[in-house]
């Protein structure tokens, strides 16, 4: 199964790239932004691994990944990450409707 990133997913990646660069160092966000990626990369192997999230929204799998949670859905042919939030982050607001179809 294919592993896919949204847009959204792939911009919070970046942030947390950002922020570990500016609060810890360069080093430190290479560090944890592989983390991230090595976790997200089992998922392929493992879809069901993650727990599932109900909103009225949506429903949704969450990954726990060192301090941030992946949020995706597998479809027929891809696992989606709709999101990678850090744990103190509700999903509610930081996930669209429109989300889940991108």
């Amino acid at each position: 199964m294919k592993l896919r990133l949204s847009l959204k997913a792939r911009a919070n990646l970046k942030d947390i790239r950002i922020y570990t660069q500016k609060t810890h160092g360069k080093g430190q966000a290479q560090k944890y932004v592989k983390a991230v990626r090595k976790g997200l990369a089992l998922l392929p192997q493992n879809p069901y691994m993650g727990y599932i999230v109900e909103s009225h929204r949506a429903v949704y799998r969450c990954l726990n990944i060192e301090s941030h949670r992946a949020f995706y859905r597998i479809t027929k042919s891809e696992i989606v990450v709709i999101a990678i939030l850090h744990q103190s982050q509700e999903p509610e607001r930081h996930i669209s409707q429109r989300d889940k179809f991108e």
